[in-house]
This record gives C-alpha cells, sequence and structure tokens, in this order.
C-alpha cells in the first residue's frame, strides 16, 4: 500500500516574521517564526541557519507527496500538486491501479509514454520536432517553412493534442483549398498540387517522427521516442502536379542569352542616361519641372550604348558613382552566367564565400559545402575556363575596391576568406524583369511557361542535353537524384533538335514497283545480280552492318603477326568534334564535361 504525506520544507525567512524562542518536544530551545501570508492565513515555522549565514524557515509543504511501488516494484515519489487530501488519496489509487495492471500485462510502460504525450499540447511536438531539424542541419529556408506549414494545418484542422490527429481532416483541408473561391465577380484560383504537396510532405513526415521513425542519410529506423503507435497520415497520398502546374519554366535560347547578359551588364548604368519624353496633358500644371509633363524613355537594347554614354558625360563629375555602377552591373550578369553555366541555385549563389573558390589549379571548381546545398551533400563544381577568369576579375576589382593588396591565396588562409562572393539582392526577380523587358525576351512565352531566376538552371540543362552531353553526365550536373528530372523537367523540348534528329533516319521510300526492296537498289546502282538467290545474299538497308566476332578479330590480328606487320606506328583515328559558340564562348562538350565531372570527384 502506498502513502502519502505532506514533505518538509525550507524557504526564505519573510521579512515581516516575529522571531521568539520556545522549547521543543525534547526539552531544546529553538527559534521559531511567525508571519502572516498573503492570504491572511497565520504561518510558523522553525527557523535555521545556512552555512553561509542566511536565516531560512522549515515548514511542512502545502501539497501532498505520494510514496508508492510501481509496475516494476521500484518505489517511486510523486509529487501531486493537491492541496486536498483526498484529491491525493484518488491519484494514489489511480497509480496503484496502473502498477497492477502492468504487473499482470494489461499495460505496458509505452502505453503511460503515449498517455503522458496525449496531454501535451501540438504546438511542443512540433517545437520538438522543429528542434530535430535543426539539430539535423537541414536547410534553414525548408525549417522555417516546415514549421509554417504544420503550424498552418494545426490550426486550420484544429489539432490541439495528438488524439486530434486525424487524416480525413488534413484531405478535406487540402480539397477545400484546391478549390476556386468565388470573391465577388472575381474568380481566385485555389493553390496548385505543388504548393499542396509540401503540406502533405510536412505532415506525413511530422506523424512518422511521431511514431519514432527517424531517418539517417537513405535508411530509416524506429529508435526514436515513440509518440503514436503508427503515423496517422501514412495513407495520405501526394496530389497530380501534371493536372494543374502552375508554374513552367522554359529555357533561354543563345541569342536571348546574349542580350540579356548585355543587358544586365549595362542597364544599372544606362538607367541614368535615358532620354526625356513629354507627355500630353489637359491642364498644365504651376510647376513647369513638375513630373506630370515629362518621364524618362524606357531602356531598350538598341538604345542601351547611347545611353551608357550620356550617363558617363552627365556623371563625369562623379567618377565613384559611375565606377560603383559599372561594378554593380558587372557582378549582375556575373551571376546569371554563373547560374546558367554551372546551375547553381539562387541560395546556393547567395551563400558562396571566397573559400568555396578553387581557381589555382589546371581545373578550376566550386568547393560546395554540405550545409551550403539542397541535398545537404558536399560536391565540386567544375568551372568553365572564361567563367574562371571572369571569376578572378572580380575577386581582383573588390580588392582594388578596397585598396586591398591581399593576393587570393593569403585569403585562403583564413583571412577574410569568408566574406560573400556576391551582393545578392532580395529583390533579384524583379531586376530580372526589368532585365528582360530590356533585352525585349518576353516573361512569358505562348506556351505559358516563364523565365525566372531558377530558369537559369532549366537552361543549363538544357545547354547540356543540346550539347550532347550523356544524359547520366547531364545527371551529375545538375545533381538530380533522378535522372526524370533531369531530362523531362530541367529540359525544353522546346530547343531539341528534334527535327535534326529526324532527318538522320533511314529515308524509306514507298514506290509502285512490285520488285523486292533489294533488287530495286541494286537497279538503282547499277549493280544488279540477276541471280534468283541475290535477294537472300544482300543486306537489308535499315539494318546495320554487323561487327565482326571476336574469333575472326583474333584471326586477323594473328595473321598479321604472322605476315611481319607492325602495330607500334599504327595511330587510331580521332574525331574532331564542333564545339557550338554560346555568348562568346564555347558551349561544354560531352568529354570535356565527363573529364571535369570525373576529374572533380577524384
Amino acid at each position: 500500500m502506498g502513502s502519502i504525506k505532506k514533505k518538509t520544507v525550507t524557504r526564505p525567512l519573510p521579512p515581516n516574521a516575529k522571531l521568539a524562542e520556545r522549547r521543543n518536544k525534547a526539552k531544546a530551545v529553538e527559534l521559531v517564526a511567525t508571519w502572516t501570508d498573503r492570504t491572511g492565513k497565520k504561518q510558523t515555522g522553525v527557523v535555521l541557519t545556512t552555512p553561509d549565514g542566511s536565516q531560512r524557515v522549515r515548514m511542512r509543504a502545502a501539497t501532498w507527496t505520494i510514496k508508492y511501488r510501481d509496475g516494476a516494484g521500484i518505489v517511486r515519489e510523486v509529487a501531486t500538486g493537491c492541496r486536498d487530501k483526498q484529491a491525493a488519496l484518488a491519484k494514489l489509487s489511480e497509480l496503484e491501479s496502473t502498477a497492477d495492471k502492468i504487473k499482470i500485462g494489461a499495460l505496458t510502460e509505452q502505453d503511460l509514454d503515449f498517455g503522458r504525450h496525449n496531454r501535451t499540447p501540438i504546438v511542443e511536438h512540433v517545437a520538438d520536432y522543429i528542434d530535430y531539424l535543426r539539430q539535423e542541419r537541414k536547410h534553414p529556408d525548408r525549417i522555417k517553412t516546415t514549421e509554417r506549414r504544420l503550424l498552418e494545418l494545426c490550426t486550420a484542422c484544429q489539432f490541439e493534442r495528438l488524439p486530434d490527429l486525424q487524416a480525413d481532416r488534413v484531405t478535406g483541408w487540402i480539397n477545400t483549398q484546391s478549390a476556386d473561391v468565388h470573391r465577388g465577380t472575381e474568380i481566385v484560383a485555389g493553390r496548385s498540387p505543388a504548393v499542396l504537396n509540401g503540406y502533405i510532405e510536412a505532415i506525413v513526415a511530422f506523424g512518422y517522427w511521431l511514431a519514432g521513425k527517424r531517418v539517417r542519410g537513405k535508411k530509416s529506423n524506429q529508435l526514436g521516442e515513440k509518440r503514436l503507435g503508427q503515423n496517422p497520415f501514412a495513407g495520405i497520398g501526394r496530389l497530380n502536379v501534371k493536372t494543374d502546374r502552375r508554374r513552367k519554366r522554359r529555357a533561354l535560347s543563345e541569342s536571348e542569352l546574349q542580350r540579356l547578359l548585355f543587358v544586365a551588364r549595362w542597364r544599372p548604368l544606362a538607367e541614368y542616361g535615358r532620354e526625356v519624353e513629354r507627355l500630353p496633358v489637359l491642364e498644365l500644371p504651376d510647376d513647369p519641372k513638375s513630373r506630370k509633363t515629362w518621364t524618362r524613355q524606357a531602356l531598350a537594347l538598341e538604345t542601351i550604348p547611347q545611353a551608357v554614354e550620356r550617363a558617363k558625360s552627365a556623371l563625369a563629375g562623379n567618377p565613384d558613382f559611375v565606377e560603383e555602377q559599372d561594378r554593380l552591373g558587372f557582378e549582375r550578369a556575373l551571376i546569371y552566367k554563373l547560374a546558367v553555366l554551372t546551375g547553381l541555385r539562387r541560395g546556393e549563389i547567395e551563400a558562396l564565400t571566397l573559400d568555396h573558390l578553387r581557381l589555382d589549379g589546371s581545373l578550376p571548381f566550386v568547393e560546395m559545402r554540405p550545409q551550403d546545398t539542397k541535398n545537404r551533400e558536399a560536391v565540386e563544381i567544375p568551372l568553365r575556363d572564361d567563367l574562371a577568369d571572369d571569376l578572378r576579375q572580380w575577386i581582383d576589382g573588390k580588392q582594388k575596391s578596397r585598396n586591398d593588396v591581399l593576393t587570393l591565396e593569403i585569403k585562403r588562409q583564413g583571412l577574410r576568406g569568408n566574406e560573400r562572393l556576391f551582393n545578392v539582392p532580395k529583390q533579384l526577380v524583379k531586376i530580372l524583369n526589368r532585365d528582360l523587358a530590356a533585352a525585349g525576351i518576353p516573361k512569358t512565352d505562348e506556351r505559358g511557361r516563364t523565365v525566372d531566376v531558377h530558369a537559369l538552371r532549366h537552361t543549363f540543362g538544357t545547354l547540356l542535353s543540346t550539347s550532347g552531353v550523356a544524359p547520366r553526365t547531364a545527371q551529375q550536373a545538375m545533381r538530380h537524384s533522378d535522372i526524370g528530372l533531369t531530362m523531362n523537367v530541367y529540359t525544353d523540348p522546346r530547343l531539341l533538335d528534334v527535327a535534326g534528329a529526324v532527318e538522320a533516319l533511314p529515308k524509306l521510300p514507298l514506290t509502285d514497283s512490285a520488285e523486292l526492296p533489294e533488287l530495286q537498289k541494286l537497279r538503282a546502282t547499277g549493280t544488279e545480280n540477276h541471280d534468283r538467290f541475290a535477294s537472300r545474299t544482300v543486306a537489308p538497308t535499315v539494318a546495320p552492318d554487323v561487327a565482326p566476332t571476336a574469333f575472326k578479330a583474333c584471326q586477323n590480328l594473328s595473321n598479321s603477326v604472322e605476315n611481319g606487320e607492325s602495330f607500334d606506328n599504327e595511330k587510331p583515328r580521332q574525331k574532331t568534334a564542333k564545339t557550338p559558340s554560346f555568348v562568346g564562348f564555347s558551349v561544354v562538350g560531352a568529354t570535356r564535361f565527363e573529364l571535369a565531372t570525373s576529374t572533380s570527384r577524384t
């Protein structure tokens, strides 16, 4: 049988306490304090002197404590927090009943843990899950998005405790979010399947975490703390994004990239050289210089050179500002070029520092750390020679602008090596839109596909395919786990030379002659054979020639050796590939890119 009691505790001596001496049961003299608490009740306690000289009051606690044996026979003390004795006895009876059920096997310790977690608010479970993601070093943007989506789902589905978690509520909320909403005379489209899939992934992963599932690399285990017996959201499947894809990106062509880089390079300075255009107004304002009567003409690809010259002339008295705008344009064009020729995402470009660059070797590359990549894996990205030269020029310009004579090698030894390589603006999307408008590139084409910052990565994937890079090499360059993502999503079919591929197929003419195709071919070439078995010995035009077998190859080699032929001076025939041009430099060829990738992995 268990017991309840009020434990003896010590508290600081109240400032309004009155001290008096009295004799206890052992006839010893002790100091007693008497005071009135905040409820007006009179309190007394024995005064004790601590080793540091301060005085404290020893008295009985206001709440009851339970002492009992649990299901494993271990003596436990549990603070009930109850001031009422009958309530404390009821709690003792409940704990003893639970211990008896554990002894006979009707309950387990895990069931008790489930009961304790069921009483915890759901927001605390979400906070613990977010802390787990931080410990796993997930990307900060992903952690922030996951927390926002989970809290939104818990509020919308009225999840307050773990027993409230139901998959039906989540699926019902998803159906309401995907439907169009009528607001007055306007129809507001619902959320796209791609966006709703993010909510589904967040809540399903949260459910597996509650069930104790933990992921290490690509393997999962059940070593985590189990707060639920099973994942209540395991049956919720992903939506089909192909049925309603809202954002479809397209790749830029070679001419469009040339125009975009040119505009990005010179538009910051050209903005200060735009010509003034008078506006037609019905009534002239009092101030003749008012902006109601004039505006600046929009920049176009053809007017940028003249605008740059006018800006340099107008800002001749401020050379530092001219140099600043010139460096800003070079930085912006270099960011675009780096994204197109490496496939780096915007967040990865923002995270680039001087420590990431390896520009001194024969094969320059960017060394990305796990915390800087989306898949949290380290990677080495090779750089083209011209791109490496542009990066060296950019770093040298930054050093000169700060009167810094330190070399890049000294920086890599730890001196300011963590300095950001680029100052990527937060409004980069709006800046890109202005560059596209000035370059005469439509934001959205007739297929409904748009151009944004991430479309530069799509351009990189498309250029790999159009340049003849092997699909597996393109997948490695794009850092995709699925080759279908590289070939289907990040390759713009419009820029692929499908017509040229069709023209390379063999010709299959349809004639009115009833003769066999083999005889028609022989008659056309003037080598007709009237043997009735000729059609059986002539190889068909469509099938390729059969390669010699290994036995025939060895036999020919043996005959050559017997005849005294030497193979030392024999040189293999090399094929020279024609490299197309792209934005002033050659596009990465398949052989070069495979060599660069294999070298960087080594």
